[in-house]
């Protein structure tokens, strides 16, 4: 999809609120406008009441494509307000603790969500303990990948 068909997309499906989110994400550092977009799609295809995967994944190699904390709550909105969300992948994002505690939040009362990816971020001992609090109550969940998780602060 080249930028023009990208622009007429957002136009006729996107809601001008969504659209001003996505614009300043887009110019916010570290930020990958296709990770943006992918979740501004998810809430669309939420809001029409369709199953939906929400997926983001980074570069294979390098460094990893960081999420910032807007585009995470964007995200957890659509995990919380929708029983359509059935897998969640955010692979080599960047989730540190504190994205993955308001990810964990938004899972807590779930009960559509069965898959979540979260393999190479930085999830530390922080994020690993709102995870277990969000399984005290989560009985959807069937599948976690926490592969290659490493927290900069020896989580």
């Amino acid at each position: 999809m080249n930028q023009s068909e990208l622009d007429e997309w957002l136009r006729t499906h996107v809601d001008p609120e969504i659209i001003r989110a996505a614009a300043h994400e887009v110019h916010a550092k570290g930020m990958v406008p296709d990770g943006f977009l992918v979740a501004v799609k998810t809430i669309l295809d939420v809001r029409k009441g369709r199953t939906c995967e929400i997926s983001i994944e980074g570069p294979h190699e390098g460094r990893p494509r960081k999420l910032s904390l807007k585009a995470i709550k964007i995200i957890a909105k659509a995990i919380m307000q929708s029983d359509s969300v059935t897998s969640v992948t955010l692979y080599h994002c960047g989730i540190d603790d504190d994205l993955a505690e308001v990810l964990f939040a938004s899972l807590r009362s779930n009960h559509s969500v069965a898959n979540l990816n979260l393999g190479w971020n930085s999830i530390g001992s922080r994020g690993y303990l709102a995870m277990v609090e969000m399984l005290k109550h989560n009985t959807t969940l069937s599948f976690i990948n926490l592969y290659e998780n490493y927290s900069e602060n020896g989580g």
